[in-house]
């Protein structure tokens, strides 16, 4: 092993990226599962100069949670097929089997993997790290991969997100020199512990070694690095263009905005109930407490006395409401923003049906079939570079990336539209464009047949050879 040693250092120590989106990771974290808890912190509240702390209305505060919605929304559409993984190379072939059966050492299937954990994390914080390692045993443990064979040990994949990521070095290419990030800790086995739980760990990869520390920095364990490079595939959303290795949310804009929402709900609330109106009754000031008394056994429980000298009746102090409706038409029209964003306005199974139509419609819908494939081919490139870390374990550090043979194939047959929306926009095309080629209608008409039927009916080969035959006028 090269490196037998580690400096004191503070394992907490950030990035200056990691540092400038600290927040910004804390609030899509929080925004994928607002439970209770965020929400009665007050922590996404704004406090407004005449309030003393969001206390009192984080307490009653409540919230349309949308972000989980739309990231579910997205993977749903990029899993409704099952992914396709093939091989070239035979030799190659049971190794990445043997993994994908079993990819995170407990049992997981590779695509139950990707869709539970690795791409709904890759929606909300922008990039995750696949990291490949190897389960390492006792002092004696396997250094090179024929060793690791030998032992039986098998590669396993995890997720690093941005947010657990804390620090880390790259090279001219934006590999990385060294990563470090923040892992849990095994749950204490002592069933008569107080807490089970511990601080977290922190792991750190460099091209040599990795090392293990606890949250004061002092080393735990450490172990070499046989493949000579940090064995961790980007899996991005969006690549930011600024900077290396960073990776840009799917909620960068809809999570502020549902934050938005969640302070106009909060203020709406308050409102509503400070809006109830007050009686105010005439009564001289000698008198002032037990008409209060009487006037409260009859029902009222909001009064305004005052001395009636100079005249007075009866009457009530109504608040105005109509900033009341005003909060509440700003927060559906920012749920409308939303889906806007998301390019989620009408397509079938999508969060907001019908709220657009014509070209803006068919706009939105070529915008997300877009962006779901884009996605698709992150998600296809992240699984070849996982490929690679598995049969580098497995060969040796020297197996090359360009000698993967193996193709994935996500889905790319999106359901943007019914049936029935199909035939009409087919319609409004030859009203528009006049005659279309015999090859477009007949496109066309697989498609709705496809749309009817689904890809996997046992006539839809035959309804297919139909289509091609079947004489057009």
């Amino acid at each position: 092993m090269t490196e037998t040693t580690t400096p004191t250092f503070d394992p907490l120590a950030m990035h200056p990226m990691r540092l400038t989106h600290d927040a910004a990771m804390q609030m899509y974290a929080d925004f994928m599962e607002l439970d209770p808890t965020v929400l009665r912190s007050g922590r996404y509240l704004h406090r407004h100069d005449v309030e003393r702390s969001t206390h009192d209305r984080a307490r009653r505060s409540y919230a349309f949670n949308y972000c989980p919605a739309v990231v579910d929304t997205y993977v749903t559409h990029l899993f409704a097929r099952p992914p396709i993984r093939e091989v070239g190379d035979p030799a190659h072939e049971r190794m990445l089997e043997e993994f994908w059966a079993n990819c995170d050492g407990r049992g997981t299937a590779m695509t139950d993997f990707m869709r539970r954990e690795a791409v709904p994390q890759q929606h909300a914080f922008g990039l995750v790290e696949l990291l490949v390692d190897q389960p390492v045993v006792g002092p004696d443990a396997p250094v090179t991969a024929a060793d690791e064979q030998a032992a039986g040990l098998r590669p396993y994949v995890t997720c690093v997100t941005q947010q657990d990521r804390l620090n880390w070095a790259l090279d001219g290419r934006g590999d990385y020199l060294w990563l470090r990030f923040a892992e849990p800790t095994p749950d204490d086995p002592d069933c008569f512990c107080d807490d089970p739980t511990g601080s977290p760990l922190y792991r750190t990869w460099s091209r040599q070694a990795w090392y293990l520390h606890d949250d004061e920095g002092r080393l735990i364990d450490s172990g070499p690095n046989g493949l000579g490079t940090v064995p961790a595939t980007p899996l991005y959303f969006r690549a930011s263009r600024k900077q290396s290795r960073w990776g840009i949310s799917a909620l960068t804009e809809i999570a502020p905005i549902n934050r938005e929402i969640l302070n106009l709900l909060s203020l709406k609330q308050e409102d509503f109930a400070n809006s109830f109106g007050q009686m105010t009754v005439p009564v001289k000031r000698e008198h002032w407490k037990d008409a209060a008394e009487a006037l409260q056994s009859l029902g009222s429980r909001r009064l305004l006395l005052f001395d009636p000298d100079g005249g007075g009746k009866p009457g009530w102090l109504v608040m105005d409401v109509e900033h009341i409706r005003e909060k509440a038409a700003d927060a559906e029209r920012l749920r409308q923003q939303i889906y806007r964003i998301a390019r989620l306005t009408g397509g079938v199974g999508d969060l907001d049906p019908g709220q657009a139509s014509g070209v803006a419609l068919y706009i939105s819908r070529l915008e997300l079939w877009a962006l779901l494939t884009t996605t698709a081919a992150h998600i296809e490139s992240a699984e070849t570079g996982v490929a690679h870390s598995v049969l580098q374990h497995r060969l040796g550090a020297r197996y090359r990336r360009e000698d993967v043979r193996l193709r994935v194939t996500y889905n790319k047959e999106y359901a943007m539209m019914s049936p029935s929306e199909l035939l009409e926009m087919a319609d409004q095309t030859v009203k528009v464009f006049g005659p279309v080629s015999s090859q477009m209608v007949r496109a066309a008409l697989k498609r709705v047949a496809k749309q009817l039927l689904g890809d996997q009916h046992p006539q839809l080969a035959e309804i297919f050879g139909e289509i091609e035959t079947a004489p057009l006028n």
